[in-house]
């Protein structure tokens, strides 16, 4: 399931951090547009999405009682919480939600059974959380960014798009995974010297970068910065 790692650089501790008390901060607004009876609209839930623990509805839509473990669950927010991980910046899943409502619905899993059987599914084991909302047991699952991108359970990739799971192909996964790192390609290291460059490249080089839309400065161009024995 898991991929080669990239071979980009990508420091996650600071960028970790920041993207997770962001994600608290936006489940925070979101609790509390509910608490004021006031469903959020897609613009905030771009990193926050609602999710009614799935196998939770019997006959005529009645809501069942809840339990620990719950396998129906666990497959869909495993999806779920493979979809945040590919998205940039990660986000959290707020379980116990009805998604168009928002009503209040609680939830009985266990975090710990639930964290394993997410591992197990899609290889993301994600900080999750007991909040008490009106009285309601909901559960809060916590998402980075992933290093990779990850398979849900069907073998796709997606991400959020709004408050959406979209379909997203690999190379468009990296390459928005490396503008976010700032990772630039001609900028690797090479065993390559000055003296491996042939003359007529160094010619060709000097040409272009003397153009001024290519320098774009109006005075000295890129070339007269450039030493005659480079």
């Amino acid at each position: 399931m898991s991929q080669p790692q990239n071979e980009f650089s990508f420091e996650p501790g600071t960028e970790l951090m920041r993207d997770r008390a962001r994600s608290r901060e936006e489940v925070d607004e979101c609790l509390n547009s509910l608490r004021n009876g006031t469903l959020p609209d897609s613009a905030e839930r771009q990193r926050v999405d609602f999710k009614e623990e799935a196998g939770r509805r019997g006959a005529a839509g009645r809501l069942l009682p809840g339990t620990p473990e719950n396998t129906k669950a666990a497959d869909q927010l495993a999806n779920e919480v493979a979809s945040m991980a590919n998205t940039p910046g990660g986000g959290a899943l707020i379980i116990g939600v009805e998604d168009r409502s928002g009503d209040l619905l609680g939830t009985d899993l266990d975090i710990e059974w639930l964290r394993q059987q997410i591992y197990r599914r899609v290889e993301v084991a994600p900080e999750i959380e007991e909040r008490i909302e009106q009285g309601i047991r909901l559960l809060v699952i916590y998402v980075a960014e992933a290093r990779e991108p990850v398979d849900d359970t069907g073998g796709r990739i997606r991400w959020r798009v709004g408050d959406s799971s979209v379909p997203v192909d690999r190379g468009e996964w990296w390459a928005r995974r490396q503008d976010r790192s700032g990772w630039d390609s001609m900028a690797r290291l090479t065993a390559f010297t000055l003296d491996s460059v042939k003359p007529a490249a160094v010619a060709v080089a000097r040409d272009y970068l003397a153009r001024p839309y290519v320098s774009g400065w109006s005075g000295t161009t890129v070339t007269e910065q450039i030493s005659p024995t480079t």
